[in-house]
Formats: C-alpha cells, sequence, structure tokens
C-alpha cells in the first residue's frame, strides 16, 4: 500500500510524496517516514484538491536493492580511508539512496551535487571545498564567528549547483551533514574556495583548469554517460565561469577575512 504526504502511515507501508530539490520536482516512493521527515522543507503540497500536484520531473522509487548498493559503497569509502566500519540503519541508508538517485538525474536539468559548504552573504553564496576532514565546515565556521548574522548557511555538506539562465546559483538540500545546517535556498554563486590547511593565511586565484580539477573531485557523478557528458559540461561552465581560490588557512579569525577579501572583495 502506497500512502501521500499527508495521510497516516507506519514503517510497513510505502511512503510517498512530491518534493522540489533545486528547483526540480520529485515523487519519492521510499519505505520510511523518516526520508519523508528528513525532507519536509522541500515538500511540495498542492494548494486545493482539484489544482493536485505538479507533474514529477524526477520519479525516485527507492528500495532495498538501493539501500544494500548504498551499505556496499560505504563499507569500501571506509575502507579506502580506513575508516573503523560502522553499521547504519536502513532508515538512515535509505535517505542517503534518495540523495545518490535524485543526483543522478539532475545533470539533465543543468544541476550537479557538489560536496562543500556554502554559506551566503549579503546576497552571494560562496562555497568552500576540500577532501573530507580538511577544514570546509571549520572555515564557514570561521565566517560565521568574525562576521555573524551577516553570514547565513545554505548547505554545509551536500547542496547542488545550477544553472539557470545562464547563471550559476547554490541550492539549499536536505542533506547537510552531520551538523544539520542548511535551508532552502537558491542563491547567485559568487567564488568557491579550495580549503588548503597552512600556518599562514593568503588566497591565490586558481586558473580555469586547475578549478576544473578541483571541481571534478567534489561532484556526484553519475554512472550513466549521457548524464556524465552534461556534469562534464556542466562543471567546465563552473571553472570558466566562477572564481575559484585556493585558500590558504589556519583556525585563526584571520582566515575568514582574508579568504573574504579575495573571494567577495567588500572588505
Amino acid at each position: 500500500m502506497v500512502q501521500s504526504a499527508g495521510d497516516q502511515m507506519d514503517n510497513s507501508e510505502r511512503v510517498q510524496f512530491f518534493a522540489r530539490f533545486a528547483g526540480v520536482t520529485v515523487k519519492v516512493t521510499c519505505a520510511h517516514r523518516s526520508t519523508l521527515d528528513k525532507c519536509r522543507d522541500y515538500l511540495i503540497t498542492s494548494e486545493s484538491p482539484a489544482a493536485g500536484l505538479p507533474a514529477p520531473q524526477i520519479n525516485a522509487v527507492i528500495t532495498q536493492e538501493n539501500i544494500e548498493e548504498i551499505r556496499v559503497l560505504n563499507a569500501h569509502s571506509e575502507q579506502a580511508e580506513g575508516i573503523e566500519h560502522r553499521a547504519f540503519s536502513d532508515r538512515y541508508l535509505e535517505a542517503l539512496a534518495l540523495h545518490k538517485a535524485v543526483s543522478d538525474k539532475m545533470p539533465a536539468f543543468n544541476r550537479v551535487l557538489f560536496h562543500c559548504s556554502s554559506i551566503e552573504v549579503g546576497g552571494r553564496a560562496v562555497a568552500f571545498t576540500a577532501p573530507s576532514g580538511t577544514g570546509k565546515s571549520t572555515h564557514s565556521r570561521l565566517w560565521r564567528q568574525v562576521y555573524g548574522d551577516e553570514v547565513t548557511y545554505i548547505n554545509d555538506d551536500k547542496p547542488f549547483i545550477g544553472i539557470d539562465g545562464g547563471e550559476l546559483y547554490i541550492y539549499g538540500s536536505p542533506w547537510m551533514g552531520k551538523h544539520s545546517l542548511g535551508r532552502p535556498a537558491r542563491v547567485p554563486l559568487a567564488a568557491i574556495g579550495l580549503i588548503v590547511r597552512d600556518e599562514k593565511n593568503f588566497a591565490k586565484r586558481m586558473t580555469p583548469g586547475e578549478a576544473f580539477l578541483t571541481v571534478i573531485k567534489q561532484i556526484h557523478r553519475p554512472a550513466d554517460i549521457e548524464m556524465m557528458k552534461r556534469t562534464t559540461q556542466i562543471m567546465k561552465q563552473i571553472a570558466e565561469t566562477v572564481p575559484m581560490y585556493e585558500i590558504h588557512c589556519n583556525m585563526d579569525p584571520e582566515a575568514a577575512m582574508v579568504s573574504r577579501a579575495a573571494m567577495l572583495g567588500d572588505v
């Protein structure tokens, strides 16, 4: 039995809901109410019974097979990174499976999922990227520490980058990292910073070629050949149009001031 978002349900029933991620309408069918709860801020409801719900652009049906695939991928990732194995519940892995199912199809709509910490300052978005554990979230927190409420989170882990009318935007998503920092948002992307741990604070502008090699390591890459071709085109546009910097930084508040001066030029 399939239940819609407003109905009573339990975890033995299939859960069905509509959500809008990065402006793309997604119909989700899954097993666990917790997945719906995770997407709560992105749900679509009809204004009236007569109006109904919009036609989905992506139909994401999450099965136990998808969950097991994520379990295997996580185990491989832990082994590669030398991390002690952790046992995750089906509920937790189902949300990750939905994330993968949506991200695999987003390039068809000029969107890609980008592994970064993204914040908004004065109506402009900046994104900090780096391999896991390098300190991109820490650097975002430094901006919050130095600039206070002037800085708001868009997404601290996995936002989408989208192209609309030839312009690039950062979109919030439900997959916000362990601290759940973020919100539904669409903010023009002003700059990207590659975080590099260093004793001194300085920023260096990257060439488009360097930027492309950085972006390709942190963007979700679909297995489908056509979707990967489209992903490559989007990555090329990002590298050629968005200023990207190596942000060499330590943990001092000065690091935020140095990176802001380079990326936004307003301090």
